[in-house]
């Protein structure tokens, strides 16, 4: 199903196959990353979450602010 959902989108199997195992790997390690941080620093999820959103806001200034490379600060953002 996912792999005929990306041909009548235009990708090859192994582009959507790709997409889909980098997407499932980073959503799985996010979510473990998440719990593994409200446990060991048992700061709750709210302590956990407002970790992870100034991360997030420490990316946002490199992308608009610097060259620094696009696909690396997706991939920050979004693992």
């Amino acid at each position: 199903m996912i792999l005929e959902r990306g041909r009548r989108r235009g990708s090859s199997p192994k582009a959507e196959l790709f997409y889909w195992l980098t997407f499932t790997l980073s959503q799985t390690l996010g979510a473990a990353l998440g719990g593994w941080t409200d446990n060991t620093a048992s700061l709750g999820y709210l302590g956990a979450a407002l970790i992870f959103a100034g991360l997030l806001r420490a990316v946002r200034p490199l992308y608009f602010w610097t060259s620094f490379n696009r696909v690396a600060l997706f991939r920050s953002a979004f693992t």
